[in-house]
Parts: structure tokens; sequence; C-alpha cells
């Protein structure tokens, strides 16, 4: 078990998050079984390993947002795509300040 996810107001199961080795996501892991508070009776089950293509896509795309499905590389891409809004900013600024420079004159 990865976490348990309490249940609020008006709901009486946990849905308890499970690791297992297909899984994409080791930190939001997809396998989850849902408990009820009350008998501890198993309402629901869904196992990361079952599922069709569009589920494949849709289990990938947290580990490839945040970086985490292929380690440290993968992780210092995602900061340097992140970084390249700030520098095109910055350099367009630059370029804009050179133009509007008064040319030197003899």
């Amino acid at each position: 078990a990865v976490w348990i996810e309490l249940p609020g107001q008006g709901q009486g199961a946990y849905r308890v998050r499970l690791a297992q080795a297909a899984d994409p996501s080791p930190r939001f892991p997809h396998s989850w079984a849902v408990i009820d508070r009350h008998g501890g009776a198993v309402l629901g089950l869904a196992n990361v390993a079952q599922g069709g293509p569009m589920d494949v896509l849709l289990k990938w795309l947290h580990p490839l947002h945040d970086g985490s499905a292929a380690g440290l590389p993968l992780r210092m891409l995602v900061v340097a795509a992140g970084l390249v809004p700030a520098a095109l900013y910055v350099t367009g600024l630059w370029r804009w300040w050179l133009r509007r420079r008064p040319a030197l004159r003899p």
C-alpha cells in the first residue's frame, strides 16, 4: 500500500492505492481497492495491468508530466523545457532594448 485515502463527508469507503511492478507511476499508483469503512468489504478494485490503449496513455500522463518516469535525465529535461519561456522573454526584451538604443554617429 502506497497511501490510503480517508472517506470524506457523506462517503463510506476508504481507497487504498497499491504499488505494482507494471505501474509507470510509483508515487501515484493506478491500482487501488475501495473498502467499506463499516464492514471492511471490498467494494471495487482497479488493476494497472488491465485496460486498453487509452488506459495505458492516461496512466503514463502524470509520470511523464512530472518527470518521474525516467529518473533524473527526464526531470532535467522537464526543468529545461520549463525555463524556455523565461529565456525567450529575456532574449526578446534584450533584442527590443538593442533596437531602441540610438545609433552611434561619428
